[in-house]
């Protein structure tokens, strides 16, 4: 996935929202059951998640790994 920077007064398509914003952004669930439940069937390799108890975990293309 590529990076993209807008320019001002630049129109933001509905799929660059989806591409560049949502695809690339840190999730937030209060568990780790609550981010397993909510990705269900739609996890990528790369995806990034904040878990409530302070750990950020990163999807390997097969499980969960903590981020450091």
């Amino acid at each position: 996935m590529a990076y993209k920077k807008w320019l001002p007064g630049e129109t933001l398509e509905a799929a660059d929202v989806q591409e560049y914003c949502m695809d690339q952004a840190v999730m937030i669930f209060a568990s780790a059951a609550a981010r397993d439940t909510a990705l269900m069937g739609k996890l990528q390799d790369g995806m990034v998640a904040y878990i409530g108890d302070g750990r950020v975990t990163i999807y390997n293309g097969s499980s969960w790994v903590d981020w450091l």
